[in-house]
């Protein structure tokens, strides 16, 4: 259930997605949280999507598996939350209070980039949490 606590400002996320305006087709950042792989979907309106891709649910309206979906950032940053949001808003917190730490510590806590979600392989990647390719599209440092 929603609840009034679960209302958040994480305009650092979108500010980050407006970054890549132009660059990616589909911008997206992936987090693994434990069995829980949580996906940002940047979307043409500016609002991002935030949903689980590991677990699908029958939706009867489309008559289809979909996946989880536990509400969006509006454009102005304010996450609308959905359902079952266990760890979710932790996680976009932390993200929202220093993005480039969190990709940092993620990319070095599970060897993959959170915004393609490749393996790092190199140790330039493996220092900066992500590779050459995501910080040209993202506008962050590199090297």
């Amino acid at each position: 259930p929603k609840q009034e606590s679960d209302k958040i400002n994480v305009s650092n996320i979108v500010k980050m997605f407006q970054n890549t305006t132009g660059k990616l087709a589909k911008p997206k950042i992936t987090v693994q949280l434990g069995a829980t792989t949580v996906v940002l979907k940047y979307k043409p309106d500016g609002t991002v999507h935030v949903c689980d891709k590991s677990q699908k649910v029958y939706n009867n309206r489309f008559g289809c598996d979909m996946p989880v979906w536990y509400g969006k950032i509006d454009a102005t940053g304010e996450f609308i939350p959905g359902r079952d949001l266990d760890g979710i808003l932790k996680m976009l917190q932390d993200f929202n209070s220093d993005p480039l730490t969190f990709a940092l510590n993620y990319g070095k806590r599970t060897g993959h980039c959170c915004f393609c979600n490749i393996e790092l392989t190199t140790p330039e990647s493996l220092a900066a949490g992500y590779g050459p390719v995501c910080a040209k599209s993202y506008n962050l440092p590199w090297g």
